[in-house]
């Protein structure tokens, strides 16, 4: 058609129909012209150049790799190292970004525990949101505690990892899961997930975390498993964080010597490696993590105590060993204490320390072994029944769960107790206290069975051989959990 034709067809199209025309072609003119029309175009596919030009950072070199590796159109970033390397950094800049280019745009944030979010990620987002030169692109997203709003059909949201049906619904042309310490989300929210990135768009996943147990989703994401061979994945190395100046090489040093290199707290925070765990190992390293997060939302939840305390008492032999208290009350292990050598050393000061934390009701657990039988005499004078000792090495007529294994002595029957109160399918929901050295002593036993069908759980001097260090901590926890009326009838001392 050539042009006399086409304006003889306009000609004859009614009024309404020509202003109607007129007005889409204002419009398209004046996208065409709008300065945020051209600034989302241009920075819709680059976060590193949206960084550069309105956000005074400087990021290290593995974060700018990261968001170097989305500009360079990976749609799966994995992010993974040692604690403290930025993890949040990156994904608050991320969603910032993503969020404030994209008109019609979901982004989910989840992590493995809700104080993550809570307490971390969504503060960070805030905190950057104030550092980004809204001016200068000539609009501002609206924050709220756990939510921003970008435009009509463009928002960032958190939402809890053990609900994945809020994060089936959501769709749009671009969905961005942002998943913070992803080690732990259950499978269920990763293929939750999943589902919202079925439908044809411009979408990503970004998981960052530090390593856990050699076992998850996460885990496979970073080991390329069958499957997970489109993620990019960005390991930080510790050398890495240090150059980078977000970790010193005088704590990385002092970690080393106080949790030792064969610690899975030093491997996971340190290292940024994850521990591999062995089947004799007696404690998985995710069950620990579980009752950790536990603790934290009993913590959140103000933290109340119910009933009487009960007190594990781990005494000092020497060397580099403590004295370790556990404050139990239920199912929650409050609180850790910590005593050196030097300040256990008179027997008669670590009885009144016992006798001030239990109270005038509390009973407390210590073990008798070596200088803890002097402790143990001194208490029963004192407390008489509420004094519960605990030799480690006796003896004992004990079943498991099953009814069908025994056990070699106390300690094994203890520990494969504390395993079976952990255990996520059958176990009690223990909470346990964040303490590095207790997760690190909790994963570090292993165990075997013998050929009379009984259980053995390492010795402590064996372990202390093994690692450099006693299960102070751990054994303190294993001992005030050890109670035949409290432990639903499954062990029967005899």
């Amino acid at each position: 058609m050539n042009e006399r034709d086409l304006r003889k067809a306009i000609g004859t199209l009614p009024k309404e129909r020509l202003e109607m025309m007129a007005f889409s072609v204002y419009a398209l003119r004046r996208k065409q012209n709008d300065p945020l029309r051209k600034y989302k175009d241009f920075y819709y596919t680059r976060p590193l150049d949206w960084i550069d030009a309105f956000v005074e950072v400087s990021l290290p070199r593995y974060l700018r790799k990261a968001f170097g590796a989305i500009q360079d159109g990976a749609r799966k970033i994995a992010l993974i190292g040692p604690h403290g390397i930025g993890k949040t950094v990156f994904g608050s800049l991320l969603i910032l970004w993503c969020g404030s280019v994209s008109e019609d745009c979901k982004i989910p944030t989840t992590a493995s525990a809700w104080r993550q979010l809570t307490h971390f990620l969504w503060p960070e987002i805030h905190k950057w949101s104030g550092r980004v030169n809204w001016q200068k692109i000539g609009f501002q997203p609206t924050l709220l505690t756990r939510q921003a709003r970008f435009y009509d059909e463009s928002e960032a949201f958190a939402v809890a990892c053990t609900n994945p049906a809020t994060i089936e619904g959501a769709h749009a042309l671009r969905v961005a899961g942002v998943y913070d310490e992803a080690k732990s989300i259950p499978r269920s929210t990763w293929d939750a997930m999943e589902g919202a990135f079925s439908s044809p768009g411009h979408h990503l996943q970004i998981a960052m975390s530090t390593p856990g147990e050699a076992a998850g989703k996460f885990y496979d994401i970073c080991a390329k498993r069958p499957g997970n061979e489109s993620w990019t994945v960005i390991q930080v190395s510790l050398r890495d964080a240090i150059r980078a100046g977000r970790i010193s090489m005088p704590w990385a040093r002092e970690r080393r010597r106080e949790w030792m290199s064969t610690n899975p707290v030093y491997i996971n925070r340190v290292w940024g490696k994850f521990a591999e765990e062995s089947s004799d190992t007696l404690i998985p390293l995710a069950w620990i993590y579980a009752a950790v997060n536990r603790w934290h939302a009993w913590k959140e939840a103000g933290g109340v105590v119910e009933g009487i305390v009960k007190l594990g008492a781990d005494v000092s032999r020497g060397g580099r060993d403590r004295t370790a208290f556990a404050y139990r009350y239920k199912n929650v292990i409050s609180k850790l204490d910590y005593y050196s050598r030097q300040q256990t050393a008179d027997t008669m000061v670590t009885v009144g320390r016992i006798m001030l934390a239990i109270g005038n009701e509390g009973i407390a657990k210590p073990d008798v072994i070596g200088i803890g039988s002097g402790i143990v005499d001194r208490l029963k004078e004192q407390i008489g029944s509420r004094c519960i000792p605990i030799n480690a090495a006796e003896s004992v007529k004990c079943t498991d769960r099953t009814g069908t294994l025994g056990f070699v002595n106390l300690r094994s029957a203890m520990w494969w107790g504390l395993r079976e109160r952990l255990d996520p399918e059958t176990g009690d929901d223990l909470c346990l206290p964040d303490d590095p050295d207790l997760i690190g002593d909790l994963s570090a036993p292993k165990w075997k069975p013998t050929s009379g069908g009984k259980i053995a759980v390492e010795s402590k001097d064996s372990i202390r051989e093994r690692i450099g260090r006693s299960t102070d901590a751990g054994d303190a926890v294993a001992q005030v959990f050890f109670d035949e009326k409290d432990v639903k009838q499954y062990v029967t001392v005899g």
